[in-house]
């Protein structure tokens, strides 16, 4: 029996270092949970920040695209501006240049007019029948005068169409 008491005795040192020894590795198995738990946390933690900054980051991108798109439209509304200003000013000049190359034909057409003018009234003292005549070149003259002055009012007229087509135009355009 006494061996027995022994042998119960080294047994119960056995287990009593067997649970020391369980104990402690239990100890230590739970500071590493908790350092794991500690990191898994930090670790969330930097997950959800990251993920936050994210979103931000993607509503910062949709508000920037938005601003580029209205840029753009700003950029292409612009363009189209300068584009019929463009064609407006080309057309200023065209009619500039026709309105110059009129005058300087009427007013040559006016110098003309005047000679003969002149020559008429030099031809009226000369004779009745020549003074007729005269008055026939000068009926005819008039009359020329009235052509170009029938001709700049429609010419006029024309330039006041094209004025308002291009207005309508650019009414469309826009």
């Amino acid at each position: 029996m006494v061996m027995r008491m022994e042998s119960l005795s080294a047994q119960v040192e056995a287990l009593k270092k067997a649970v020391n020894t369980a104990e402690r590795g239990n100890e230590h198995l739970q500071a590493e949970n908790r350092t794991a738990a500690e990191k898994f946390r930090d670790m969330a933690d930097k997950v959800y920040s990251l993920m936050d900054q994210l979103r931000l980051n993607q509503v910062e991108l949709k508000k920037v695209e938005a601003e580029n798109g209205a840029k753009e439209k700003k950029l292409n509304s612009l363009d189209k501006a300068l584009q019929n200003l463009t064609a407006k000013v080309q057309m200023e000049v065209e009619a500039k240049q026709l309105a110059e190359a009129e005058k300087r034909e009427a007013e040559q057409n006016a110098a003309l007019l005047k000679k003969k003018n002149k020559k008429s009234e030099d031809a009226i003292g000369v004779s009745q029948k020549t003074t007729e005549k005269l008055e026939r070149q000068i009926a005819d003259a008039t009359e020329s005068v009235s052509k170009l002055q029938s001709q700049n009012s429609y010419l006029a007229s024309r330039v006041d169409a094209q004025e308002e087509e291009k207005a309508n135009l650019k009414a469309e355009l826009k």
